[in-house]
């Protein structure tokens, strides 16, 4: 699974209308479609599919049948009392985790790592960015179950989150201006994040 993968199927999991298309059973709904396009497109870079449903077999003893994974999710929901929707999105929160995390590389940090840093340079060479971006990451840090960012790094994220939601980010992006407190902050993160591992 590559770094991009790992990402994009995290994102997926919490918005999963987005690439379905489905407005019912909570956007999950032809999930297993998209997840079979989704792997043809990787072409054997990504199995997250064929992992999540042997992990399903494993786990609970019921192996894919022939209608599929959303129907292998319902006999788990089953036999798990959970919705298929629950029984998908933890299932398949433990694969990603493992994926990132169990050789110790922790790269779901280190891909958040990266996206700060290009968001926080920004804001110091150009002095704007992308509203959405920065709070595409704050999701991505909140939601994220696995390995995080070290304590320090997080409570600088969340303190210069505060401050760009107290100052207006749109204000801060229309004006251009970024007060010096702030300013400190942010070099002393983009100080942080450069030492730590990417």
């Amino acid at each position: 699974m590559r770094d991009w993968d790992l990402e994009f199927l995290m994102h997926f999991l919490s918005r999963p209308g987005m690439y379905t298309g489905s407005n019912t059973d909570d956007g999950y709904k032809g999930i297993d479609k998209f997840l079979v396009a989704y792997e043809m497109g990787a072409m054997g870079e990504c199995t997250f599919r064929q992992q999540l449903s042997e992990q399903l077999g494993i786990k609970y003893g019921i192996p894919m049948p022939a209608m599929g994974l959303e129907e292998q999710l319902k006999l788990v929901s089953g036999k798990a009392n959970k919705t298929w929707q629950e029984i998908f999105v933890r299932e398949s929160q433990a694969i990603l985790i493992r994926e990132s995390d169990e050789l110790g590389d922790f790269r779901y940090a280190r891909i958040i790592r990266r996206k700060l840093l290009q968001e926080l340079k920004r804001i110091i060479e150009e002095q704007t960015f992308l509203v959405i971006n920065w709070y595409a990451v704050e999701r991505q840090i909140k939601e994220w179950k696995g390995e995080n960012l070290i304590e320090e790094e997080l409570e600088l994220f969340f303190d210069i989150s505060k401050q760009l939601k107290q100052n207006g980010i749109e204000k801060i992006v229309s004006e251009n201006k970024l007060d010096n407190e702030l300013k400190r902050e942010v070099k002393k993160f983009i100080e942080l994040l450069t030492k730590n591992p990417k």
